[in-house]
């Protein structure tokens, strides 16, 4: 259930080099350059179109956001994958992009997931959800190797 949202329209990340930025997220995931954003005269912001997925990624210039965020360490988005084999994409391309990653993390039947740091060091998030990831309501419990258990009664109680 929902109040009727059909998809998600974009993500907005902080930078601290669009440029850089920008050519980055092209080469990692193949987006496309579909908006810039001018204020006065300068370049504080571009959006990058995924049309087969129909979302953008909207970078602005971390000097023109509200409190400065830095989203370091911080994985603020996770992108669905159609399938296992893309995450071997990914691993290649920040390999050749020279990008830190966490490599692919497998979790047998339930999937794996792969963390690329872009130029800022946000973690950003890929899933390949495997074929007996639970459904429902999933609780997770991250061990101390890592690996991922899981538990169905929530923990928190809302009203």
């Amino acid at each position: 259930m929902g109040v009727g949202i059909a998809g998600v329209r974009h993500i907005k990340l902080p930078v601290t080099d669009l440029e850089r930025s920008v050519v980055w997220y092209r080469e990692l995931l193949d987006l496309e350059l579909w908006m810039e954003f001018v204020e006065g005269s300068e370049l504080r912001g571009a959006s990058l179109m995924d049309t087969d997925a129909g979302f953008m990624i909207a970078l602005r210039l971390r000097e023109h956001c509200a409190s400065r965020p830095d989203l370091a360490g911080f994985d603020p988005v996770a992108f669905n994958l159609r399938s296992r084999e893309i995450l071997d994409v990914l691993v290649e391309r920040a390999e050749r992009l020279g990008t830190q990653h966490s490599g692919v993390r497998e979790q047998g039947n339930f999937g794996a997931s792969l963390d690329v740091l872009d130029p800022d060091s946000t973690h950003i998030r890929f899933i390949w959800v495997g074929p007996e990831h639970p459904t429902g309501f999933v609780g997770t419990v991250f061990g101390e190797d890592g690996r991922m258990s899981f538990y169905d009664t929530p923990r928190l109680t809302p009203g």
